[in-house]
């Protein structure tokens, strides 16, 4: 043994033989170990004493349990409480010396808190423990299941838990999970297993399937109830198409008789008072059958109850049965589990999550996206002591504060927790509750929590930057320089921790601020970057910890030569005196040459002026020669009335087609008068050929436009000349705005058709031509001016369309 002033005593292993149960300088021997030839002590450091722990009670307790313990178990002292971590877990000796269990069937090498108050487990072959608290407690091989025997359920009766399996179990067990008792049913009377429980009537037992459950004297007493007599008030309900009394049921082991044990065992008193009373048992009965959740609320017209196909209302009256209808994208909910805040359902889905149902609507619901650890929700529980709001998923518990203000709630993360946390299994099947413990079912094991547990926000992450890798070049500083084709990046980071770890990160310019990304991947990769500065940020975040303060590094890349900016503001100087000089140098030749230019390009004005109006005036010998033939016709077969009335109206159009020949657009409406007049010339002088009409957009009279003139008189005259050859028609004139500045005239007849035509005359029409160079001017100065010509009837090939697309103003 040695102090500050060297060795002290030596001893040798005859003597250390003697010191069993007995003290020398800082430690205390408890217990001798015999392995074959070898001699190991068990030892304790005084400084364990303390007015909380008495050292001979522990040296009882230790020796006491060495099965339990095994050979070599490691002693830590916590806050007044002794810790043994041994190949069968981490145990907690109290005050009284009495074994306790943190967590069991793992093999623990240490146990010990941190100074944020966080409790570390090492293992051997397991990893590392982080626990919220050392109350956390997992029970699995203490329970004793046989093999491949799982948990479903579970109740408080007083401070003890009662738990189902799917098979024929009950354990039960107080809240430190240290009374433990399995019970055996047989099975003729369940051969379903344990899937729910209730209570009695007066709530001093637990019934299920014919079977009741009491405590007496701090022992659970199990009575089989299946061969006592049944005892029910008068009612009658319908079942299978017949009238059920409780003459009928009271007949022993009745198929009517194990329908409403088997119904009462999973509801209360109240729940099947209300079905029988208003018999409305048939309608229970065909939507019991399919995975019912056992809760249920009663409200003054109906009750509500649910299955995994939803939540269904049974009412008093005679209206039927209601699947409520929550208004979520798929009706069929999965309903797993199912409490009671006064007049609200909280409900538990798989897939969507928690929600809280009022009135039949959704009032709140929780998800992912507030924090959830998954939308597969299999049990709920509503502490509203502490008002909290236990969650058990399939990934582990998630644990909400709440508040209630005008019946809307407000929902606050505490924190989750999973098997890192101490949870058996991450995969809660049902959560129960007694007055001060939690229970979380998994299938083969459970975990005992405080319901005042204090899940501790843990120090946020430290993210530690590994460094930037430009091929194989890795840059471990911030601000430096790359070249502008070192633009493939790779960015590595890590934060340490024993949860899982997600990042965000970001990388922006200069004065820019990008959106995050979150991803769970240690690095981030990104090719082609541009010239610029850049800032690359990433935080990490595990369960129960903010984001981190951002890692940073700043860096920037190199623009090319040529994009250098004074390289740029050199070049553009450079051009701009250039253009400078040949701006000058153009200017003093268009000086000289500027009269020649204007002389030049007001003849062209002129030259196309001048053409337009000899276009226009090919229009008059063209037409005049066609009615004064007719004139000179009628003269000669003495019909002197209508010579002169011809007369009149030709001598009517010929001043029309001066005056409007010299201009370029004429109202519409003197254009129309113009066409009526040639058209009632054509048709006096070819009476009963044709009938004519013109039709006309309202809009184009309301606005009062202009047109060119002269150019639909043409396409009149060839229908008028070509298509009524073979007998009587019609021809039909349209006028239509199709944009803002062109409208579209149309011109039909149902005559012998182009094709035809053709065939019947050689000759090109002038008018056709006359018109088609005059579009030719048209679309010169911009506008989409054309002419089509088609057959009416593309079957019969008869008739006649000229579409003509004209500017007006």
């Amino acid at each position: 043994m040695f102090n500050d002033q060297g060795l002290v005593k030596s001893i040798s292993g005859d003597d250390i033989l003697k010191l069993d149960g007995t003290e020398f300088q800082n430690l205390t021997f408890i217990s001798k170990w015999q392995n074959g030839t070898k001699t190991s002590y068990q030892t304790v450091n005084k400084g364990l004493e303390s007015p909380l722990f008495n050292i001979r009670d522990f040296i009882d307790a230790s020796l006491a349990n060495k099965k339990l313990l095994g050979m070599y178990p490691c002693f830590s002292q916590i806050e007044g409480d002794l810790y043994a971590s041994c190949i069968n877990g981490v145990y907690r000796f109290s005050t009284n010396g009495k074994v306790e269990t943190v967590f069991s069937s793992i093999p623990a090498t240490s146990f010990m808190q941190d100074k944020e108050g966080m409790f570390w487990a090492s293992t051997q072959n397991s990893g590392v423990y982080v626990l919220q608290s050392s109350e956390l407690k997992a029970v699995s091989k203490k329970l004793n299941l046989p093999l491949n025997i799982k948990l479903t359920t579970g109740s408080s009766l007083g401070n003890h838990m009662l738990i189902g399996t799917d098979n024929l179990l009950i354990i039960g067990l107080d809240s430190s999970g240290s009374d433990i008792s399995t019970i055996e049913l047989d099975a003729q009377l369940s051969n379903s297993g344990i899937p729910w429980f209730n209570y009695s009537k007066d709530s001093t037992g637990l019934y299920f399937d014919r079977i009741e459950i009491t405590r007496n004297n701090g022992y659970s007493v199990l009575r089989y109830i299946s061969n006592k007599e049944a005892e029910y008030k008068d009612f009658k309900i319908g079942y299978g198409g017949k009238q059920v009394t409780n003459e009928t049921v009271r007949a022993k082991n009745s198929n009517y008789h194990r329908l409403v044990s088997i119904s009462a065992s999973r509801f209360t008193y109240p729940f099947m008072e209300f079905i029988t009373k208003n018999n409305k048992f048939e309608e229970f009965r065909r939507y019991s059958t399919v995975g019912v959740v056992q809760n249920h609320l009663i409200s003054d017209s109906c009750v509500y109850f649910a299955n995994r196909k939803g939540l269904v209302k049974i009412f008093k009256d005679s209206r039927p049965y209601q699947v409520v209808d929550l208004g979520l994208s798929d009706n069929t909910l999965g309903i797993t589990d199912f409490d009671v805040y006064e007049d609200k359902l909280f409900l538990s889905t798989k897939g969507h999550g928690l929600q809280v149902v009022c009135q039949d609507k959704v009032v709140a619901s929780l998800t992912t996206k507030d924090g959830l650890l998954s939308d597969m929700l299999n049990s709920l529980w509503i502490d509203k002591k502490r008002r909290r709001l236990w969650c058990g998923t399939t990934v582990g518990i998630t644990v909400f504060g709440y508040e209630e203000s005008g019946g809307s709630f407000q929902f606050i993360k505490l924190g989750d927790l999973t098997k890192q946390d101490g949870l058996y299994s991450n995969y809660v099947n049902y959560l129960a509750a007694t007055d001060t413990k939690i229970f979380a079912l998994s299938d083969v094991g459970l975990t005992i929590l405080p319901l005042d547990l204090e899940i501790k926000k843990q120090v946020p992450l430290t993210v530690h930057l590994l460094g930037i890798e430009q091929e194989d070049t890795t840059y471990t500083a911030s601000d430096f320089s790359l070249a502008y084709d070192q633009n493939n990046l790779t960015f590595r980071y890590e934060a340490v921790s024993n949860k899982r770890v997600k990042y965000r990160y970001r990388l922006t310019t200069d004065g820019d601020t990008s959106a995050w990304s979150i991803t769970d991947s240690r690095f981030f990769k990104i090719n082609n970057l541009a010239a610029a500065g850049y800032s690359f940020q990433v935080c990490a975040k595990a369960q129960n910890t903010d984001w981190s303060a951002p890692a940073e590094y700043r860096f920037a890349i190199e623009p090319r030569f040529i994009d250098r900016w004074w390289v740029r503001l050199s070049l553009v100087l450079l051009i701009g005196s250039i253009l400078y000089y040949l701006y000058r140098r153009r200017i003093a030749q268009l000086t000289e040459k500027n009269d020649m230019s204007l002389l030049m390009k007001d003849l062209e004005l002129k030259n196309v002026e001048l053409e337009s109006k000899a276009l226009r005036g090919q229009m008059n010998p063209h037409f005049v020669f066609n009615v004064l033939n007719s004139i000179q016709k009628l003269i000669l077969t003495e019909e002197k009335t209508n010579a002169n009335n011809l007369l009149t109206s030709f001598s009517k159009l010929v001043r029309q087609s001066l005056k409007y020949s010299r201009l370029e657009f004429i109202p519409l409406e003197d254009e129309v008068s113009f066409l009526e007049n040639y058209i009632s010339i054509e048709g006096r002088r070819f009476p009963g050929r044709f009938s004519y009409g013109i039709e006309i957009d309202p809009e184009l009279i309301e606005e009062e436009i202009k047109v060119p003139p002269l150019i639909i008189q043409p396409l009149c005259e060839n229908a008028i000349k070509h298509a009524f050859t073979d007998g009587s028609g019609e021809l039909k004139v349209k006028i239509n705005i199709i944009s803002e500045t062109e409208l579209e005239v149309r011109v039909e007849d149902n005559g012998v058709g182009i094709e035809n035509r053709e065939k019947n005359t050689n000759r090109e029409s002038l008018g056709l031509t006359i018109i088609e160079d005059r579009l030719k001017l048209f679309r010169g100065e911009g506008y989409d001016a054309t002419l089509e010509v088609y057959a009416l009837d593309p079957k019969t090939q008869r008739g006649t369309v000229a579409r003509l697309r004209l500017p007006y103003r």
